[in-house]
């Protein structure tokens, strides 16, 4: 997330951008009415009855949950009764980077592949929306599209509005806070704040629209200053919903000291990642962040969205 956090969930416009960190999911026949799931880093193996997961007669384990959501949704769509094994590959962290919606796409984009059924792009985001929503209760989506458009997106709440954006470069620095605190319990209390104090919150809110819409032209004229001092307002609204954390306040507030043009925290917030724009003095940018405290995550952004690949990714092998 570039700029428009927790007013994305009030119908208020974001930024995102894809970065290459992936997550792979492979179908494989199973001649049993199960669906099987196999994650790469884990000596567990799930099973549920297809009858089960139609019926939804059970819940699903939380380590699991989002890839049966997708194949749920995708059996009632499509009328399909077969069983399936599902291997999942991915990096032993994430980062909070959105692997939960990554991992929901994938899952929608395999089964496509596998049964033969081609799905557009926006109908691999509404289903894994959809999915995504079926577990966690509640969300925008931006997350979703990123995995399912990759690029850079201007995305309005729910996919209202998904426009890719052609943005060749980001001069971003990304770092690493450490575990957050759950993201729903983030996104109930901003919605506790907006309720009690409606007037003031919606103003916040109102406020970081209008910073995403002036973000979206000064990130296609690459006017770095203003993003950087757009990122450094967007952080002071940011910390008064109070989803800022002290660790990242100190790796924010050092990374601008150091030179960067503005700071920010990305996502919810609690904790996870931060990004600094820099276009010069980027080894001491990088070197205040790891000394406050950041894993400095060296990842290209602007990615590409979910594509169908052949083989074993190198992650089975780690």
């Amino acid at each position: 997330m570039l700029f428009g956090e927790h007013a994305v969930i009030y119908d208020k416009p974001c930024l995102v951008t894809a970065v290459d960190i992936r997550v792979y999911v492979a179908v494989e026949g199973n001649e049993t009415k199960s669906i099987v799931v196999s994650p790469s880093n884990s000596d567990l193996v799930y099973e549920t009855a297809v009858s089960e997961l139609l019926e939804r007669s059970n819940s699903y384990h939380e380590n699991i949950s989002f890839v049966m959501a997708g194949v749920e949704r995708f059996y009632k769509r499509h009328n399909i009764r077969e069983g399936i094994k599902i291997i999942t590959y991915g990096p032993k962290n994430s980062f909070g980077l959105g692997s939960s919606s990554a991992v929901t796409v994938a899952t929608l984009k395999a089964l496509g592949e596998y049964y033969k059924i081609s799905l557009s792009q926006r109908e691999l985001f509404d289903l894994a929306y959809q999915s995504v929503i079926d577990v966690q209760g509640k969300g925008s989506g931006f997350d979703v599209a990123a995995a399912v458009y990759g690029g850079t997106i201007y995305f309005l709440t729910g996919g209202k509005i998904i426009e890719p954006l052609n943005v060749q470069k980001i001069p971003l620095i990304i770092g690493y806070s450490g575990k957050k605190v759950s993201t729903v319990n983030l996104v109930n209390e901003v919605k506790d704040a907006f309720q009690t104090h409606p007037t003031i919150i919606g103003g916040i809110f109102d406020t970081i629209q209008l910073i995403v819409e002036d973000a979206k032209q000064k990130l296609l004229n690459e006017h770095w200053d203003g993003v950087g001092q757009l990122s450094n307002i967007n952080q002071g609204l940011l910390d008064a919903l109070g989803v800022n954390t002290n660790p990242l306040a100190k790796i924010i507030f050092a990374a601008r000291q150091a030179g960067a043009l503005g700071a920010k925290l990305s996502g919810a917030g609690g904790g996870d990642c931060m990004f600094a724009i820099a276009t010069t003095e980027i080894d001491k940018v990088k070197a205040a962040m790891s000394e406050a405290g950041a894993e400095i995550i060296e990842f290209a952004i602007n990615a590409d969205g979910a594509r169908i690949e052949k083989g074993i990714p190198n992650y089975a092998n780690e």
